[in-house]
């Protein structure tokens, strides 16, 4: 695969062998050490040609730390090692792309299952709610509601009617298993006619979705936590689909974009090895 290294890595022994018989097999021919570089060299190339690109990276980094008067030599190595990383890459790019396929495939399905509904004003962010739940009930009674922003993430609002608790957290129990959410400051509720309303950000709701989903929807419950009270709600069946559903559509928005992200990254990385490829003299040349 490699034939301008290995003609190069031939070329070198040939040379040491027509020296030494020169000068009639005296101390002027390739010391030790300069075939043991050849050899080192000729043990990366061997290994890129079966596809084991780490070890030939590995190879020529052992040679360019031993070796590092044998300009020639280590030379061809950077070479190797340019092709090597090309191929950890173009791997690594072809191990991505079923990943990224799914998570699209994913993506897309689950969509299907929510609606955009604009921002309440001019530079407010709109979000997606599951099409099972009527998006104004929100705040008409006490309880959540399960939105996923525009950036893919998971949300909760919540809307103490009538009540001002001090509303600091959500707690959700099943028997004698509870689910607890991280604890809200008071800069974060607002106090509207007389309703304590809030968002829980997405680090306030670590587990919740699978949880809900480890839990059938007998005998959910809900509760408000405050500094001054608490209030309880029901969590009939379809707020807890909707919960779980929107969880994975956030998830599933999110492995999107880490894959894509990875993508591109990768897909960077092979053009910079590529154009230094590409400035790189050919053996032949040095």
């Amino acid at each position: 695969m490699y034939n301008a290294v290995n003609k190069t890595y031939k070329t070198l022994l040939a040379a040491g062998v027509s020296l030494a018989i020169a000068c009639g097999m005296t101390s002027c021919g390739p010391s030790a050490e300069e075939n043991a570089a050849a050899a080192l060299l000729g043990s990366a190339e061997a290994q890129y040609d079966l596809g084991e690109y780490q070890a030939a990276i590995d190879s020529v980094k052992a040679l360019n730390e031993r070796y590092r008067g044998y300009t020639d030599i280590r030379r061809s190595g950077l070479r190797i090692q340019a092709l090597a990383t090309e191929g950890l890459i173009k791997d690594s790019i072809e191990a991505i792309g079923p990943v990224l396929a799914q998570a699209q495939l994913d993506t897309d399905s689950l969509k299907k299952m929510f609606v955009h509904i604009d921002g309440a004003a001019a530079g407010m962010d709109g979000y997606y709610i599951a099409a099972s739940l009527v998006a104004s009930s929100a705040m008409s009674t006490t309880g959540i509601q399960p939105r996923v922003d525009e950036a893919g993430y998971l949300f909760l609002t919540a809307n103490v009617n009538g009540r001002n608790i001090g509303l600091n957290g959500l707690t959700i129990k099943s028997g004698n298993e509870v689910w607890t959410s991280g604890t809200l400051s008071p800069a974060r509720v607002l106090n509207v006619e007389g309703s304590d309303i809030a968002s829980f950000a997405p680090e306030d709701l670590e587990g919740l979705w699978q949880w809900l989903r480890a839990h059938d929807a007998s005998g959910l419950k809900g509760i408000l936590t405050g500094s001054r009270g608490n209030s309880e709600f029901a969590i009939n069946p379809q707020l807890r689909a909707a919960i779980i559903e929107s969880g994975e559509y956030a998830q599933a928005q999110q492995s999107l974009r880490s894959a894509s992200i990875q993508r591109e990254k990768l897909e960077r990385k092979l053009q910079a090895v590529r154009d230094q490829l590409a400035n790189m003299p050919l053996p032949s040349e040095d």
